[in-house]
């Protein structure tokens, strides 16, 4: 790389008219400062930060169909969306995350997957017709949290679910018309976590699932579901998690508070010995 001489025709050597840093300023007083616009650009340290999106797509229709992929997956899907609405959003300040969601969908949808993969075996088929909503509200201190989730839907679904691998088994099976309203609850502390689910039925429907393993979120999950509605009724469900990264870095910071403890003893034992040696000096 050679750098550019403005005398170049003159004392300069290296005979190039722009190369690099051709326009070096070497008096800062000429150099603009950042605008205010900008702002919003540098590094926030104190406050609430905030975060949010929000898309709104339809009406579309399509259908898509691959595989076998790699000679083991194969998906199809066919769809007609009415729309499709999602806005979400969070507040933090630094241990403390404030965060919530909202989703309305109406439409039809129909997929089926296959796949064996090195994960192991799964197969799901789904179809639905109708109207459905959701809002979500999570609370995050340390490794502390809860949530409160409450989701709507009208209209007929019905769908069937299985997989096998050595991160666990699930298997559902489902299938519903009519109008049902649900709400789900639960908390977590550490990575380990505890929810539960209730809905509440108009129509006629069954469905049953049962799960046990890892989940795409990264967590082990432990769980079921049943319901049953002629005319009326409902479904109950409950589930525990474990997450390995939360419990790995609550294990962490535990160790360092206890090493923190030990610490501040072992200062506060050699004070202490410090001082009544003094008295016999």
């Amino acid at each position: 790389m050679v750098d550019s001489n403005k005398d170049n025709f003159g004392k300069g050597a290296d005979q190039t008219l722009n190369g690099f840093n051709a326009d070096a300023e070497g008096d800062l007083a000429k150099v603009p400062m950042p605008r205010a616009a900008d702002e919003d650009a540098t590094t926030k340290t104190d406050g609430w930060q905030s975060e949010g999106k929000a898309s709104a797509t339809g009406p579309a229709a399509g259908v898509s169909a691959y595989g076998p992929q790699y000679g083991k997956e194969a998906s199809a899907k066919a769809y007609a969306d009415l729309g499709h609405a999602t806005a979400e959003g969070s507040l933090s300040h630094g241990s403390t995350k404030l965060s919530g969601i909202a989703d309305a969908y109406a439409g039809a949808r129909a997929t089926a997957n296959v796949g064996f993969t090195e994960s192991g075996l799964t197969g799901k088929a789904e179809a639905s017709v109708g109207g459905r909503a959701l809002a979500e509200g999570r609370v995050e201190y340390g490794h502390m949290g809860s949530y409160m989730r409450g989701e709507g839907f009208a209209g007929a679904e019905a769908g069937v679910s299985a997989g096998a691998g050595l991160s666990g088994v699930n298997a559902g099976a489902k299938a519903f018309a009519g109008a049902k309203a649900s709400y789900a609850a639960g908390g977590e502390l550490a990575g380990i976590g505890a929810g539960g689910t209730a809905e509440g039925w108009a129509g006629a429907g069954a469905e049953a699932k049962v799960t046990f393993g890892k989940g795409e979120d990264g967590k082990f999950h432990i769980g079921g579901e049943l319901g049953v509605a002629v005319g009326l009724g409902g479904k109950l469900g409950g589930e525990f998690t474990v997450d390995p990264a939360k419990v790995s870095a609550a294990a962490s910071d535990a160790a360092d508070a206890v090493g923190d403890a030990a610490g501040a003893v072992g200062d506060a034992a050699g004070s202490v010995k410090d001082e009544v040696t003094s008295w016999f000096d």
